[in-house]
């Protein structure tokens, strides 16, 4: 059985990240629905939740837009 194509690039949701912390947004979250559609909650970010860490030191989309900032 075959997978799908992608319905959206890694490089429309980094663009669409960083164009909110440009616009002075905080990102809290991101969901991507099955047609490709991107949605950025923003906001203070939630003092409940546990980060998920990574061996870099913090969680995995830290680590994306670190990268993404660079370029």
């Amino acid at each position: 059985m075959g997978s799908k194509p992608a319905t959206y690039r890694l490089r429309d949701l980094e663009m669409a990240i960083v164009g909110a912390q440009r616009a002075g947004l905080t990102v809290v979250r991101v969901e991507i629905d099955k047609q490709g559609k991107i949605v950025i909650h923003a906001g203070p970010p939630p003092t409940d939740a546990a980060p998920c860490e990574t061996k870099e030191g913090g969680n995995e989309w830290d680590v994306l837009l670190a990268k993404a900032q660079r370029d």
